[in-house]
């Protein structure tokens, strides 16, 4: 069931485990593994059971985005103590920025080169994917065959439904709107005791 959910069959996963098997440091691995979500991509390799030491060493590269993120914080704490401070951290926030952006064009690029590539190899159907395709293929069917539309739906159903929503939303605008009357004006840099 978790490799089903996790679409280890499919063509993007299957397009992003080759690019992950690549022996070494490559641009796409190393894309993946420090631009890719952390926990996501680490269980991911995990299931697809992949080196463990290849991993870790193509996630090394991480230090060039951790770097700038933590000044940044470090830089913002200390903006009331100067200028110089605030511009260094708006400088390494955009630094953070432009480091995510770079790894997730990255990330597109090696996917998209491998996906050409090897398209015959990531589209074939395998015999090892066989229950995971049956399962995919029930799931579909009992999709279509419980699908309903609005107007079936019973009227009080529909109206808590709607009611729901609508509390919803009201809540979340409550406290976009008085969030001050909810939790105050506060910095983070001040001191606890006088909250």
């Amino acid at each position: 069931w978790v490799q089903q959910a996790c679409g280890v069959h499919k063509p993007l996963i299957r397009t992003i485990e080759s690019v992950l098997r690549q022996p070494g440091m490559t641009v796409g691995k190393v894309a993946i593994l420090c631009g890719g979500p952390d926990w996501p991509t680490s269980v991911l390799a995990g299931i697809l059971r992949l080196s463990l030491l290849q991993m870790e060493l193509g996630t090394t590269p991480i230090l060039f985005f951790v770097a700038p993120f933590s000044l940044s914080g470090s830089f913002y704490l200390r903006r009331e103590e100067g200028e110089l401070w605030s511009r260094l951290g708006n400088f390494m926030f955009t630094l953070t920025a432009a480091v995510c952006i770079v790894l997730w064009a990255m990330m597109a690029w090696a996917c998209q080169n491998e996906f050409e590539q090897n398209n015959a190899a990531v589209t074939r159907p395998l015999a090892k994917f066989l229950n995971l395709d049956w399962l995919d293929y029930r799931a579909e069917q009992i999709q279509r065959r419980c699908a309903f539309s609005w107007s079936d739906v019973p009227g009080p159903l529909r109206a808590a439904y709607l009611l729901g929503a609508l509390g919803s939303a009201l809540a979340a605008q409550g406290f976009f709107w008085g969030l001050e009357a909810f939790f105050g004006i506060f910095s983070v840099t001040d001191d606890i005791s006088s909250l």
